[in-house]
C-alpha cells in the first residue's frame, strides 16, 4: 500500500515538472552556462532566471542572442560560403531542445522544403523556434 502512494506521489511529481516545463528550463539554463562558463554559476543562474521573468511579456529567444545564432550558422558553414545545409536547421534546433516537432509541423516548416539556407534564413528560423519554445515554456 505504502508503494502505491509513494508511487502515486512521484506521478504527480513527475506531471507537475512537466506541466511547469521545468525539465526544458533547466536543460535550456545548463546548455547556457555550460555555453559561458560564468566564474560565479550560482549568481549566473539566478540572474538568467530574471532575465527570463523580465522577457515573459516579449517575444524572446531565452538566453540566447542573434549572435549565438549566427556563431551557430559559421560553425556549421565550414567551408565559409554562406550557404549550409537546411538539414543543419534542424540539428541546430535539436541542440537546443527545441526538437519536439511533430512530423506535420516539421513538414510545415518552410526550411524542411530547401536543401540549403543562407545565414539570414538560419538565424530566422532558429530565432523563431527559440521565441515559440520559450514562449510556451514561459506561460
Amino acid at each position: 500500500m505504502e508503494d502505491d502512494s509513494h508511487y502515486v506521489n512521484l506521478q504527480q511529481a513527475r506531471e507537475y515538472l512537466e506541466k511547469n516545463s521545468i525539465p526544458k528550463l533547466l536543460e535550456s539554463l545548463l546548455a547556457r552556462a555550460v555555453l559561458e562558463r560564468p566564474p560565479d554559476l550560482r549568481n549566473f543562474l539566478i540572474e538568467s532566471l530574471r532575465d527570463l521573468k523580465a522577457q515573459r511579456e516579449s517575444p524572446s529567444m531565452e538566453l540566447f542572442t542573434v549572435e549565438d545564432i549566427e556563431t551557430m550558422f559559421d560553425m556549421w558553414d565550414y567551408d565559409k560560403v554562406g550557404m549550409i545545409a537546411a538539414s543543419k536547421v534542424m540539428e541546430t534546433l535539436k541542440a537546443l531542445n527545441c526538437s519536439d516537432l511533430s512530423e506535420e509541423e516539421l513538414r510545415s516548416r518552410p526550411w524542411s522544403q530547401l536543401s540549403e539556407v543562407d545565414k539570414t534564413s538560419f538565424v530566422k528560423y532558429v530565432r523563431h523556434e527559440l521565441e515559440t519554445r520559450t514562449a510556451k515554456m514561459l506561460k
